[in-house]
C-alpha cells in the first residue's frame, strides 16, 4: 500500500469527491502503460486541511506517477500498512 498527503485549504465533500474521480482517471491512465496502480479511495481531515489518498501500486514510483498527472500537490508519498477491522 502506497498512502499519499496533501494539504488542502478549504475541503469540502463536493471537493474530495472531483479529487477522487480525478485521482481514479489519473492512476488508470499510468495503469493503461503498464504500471501496476490502483487508487482505493481517500479521507479528508477538513480541520486540520489534511488529505490522505490509498493506493495499491508496487512501488511509490508509481504513484509519484499518478500524483504528476493531478493538480493537486502531495506533499508526501509513502508506503504504508493497512489493517483492516472485521
Amino acid at each position: 500500500m502506497v498512502l499519499v498527503e496533501r494539504y488542502l485549504g478549504g475541503v469540502t465533500p463536493r471537493r474530495l469527491a472531483k479529487l477522487a474521480l480525478d485521482t481514479h482517471a489519473a492512476a488508470a491512465q499510468v495503469a493503461a502503460h503498464g504500471v501496476s496502480v490502483t487508487y482505493l479511495g481517500s479521507a479528508a481531515l477538513p480541520g486540520d486541511e489534511t488529505c490522505f489518498c490509498l493506493f495499491v501500486a508496487d512501488s511509490v514510483s508509481a504513484v509519484e506517477q499518478v500524483n504528476r498527472r493531478l493538480l493537486v500537490p502531495s506533499v508526501r508519498t509513502a508506503g504504508a500498512l493497512i489493517v483492516h477491522g472485521s
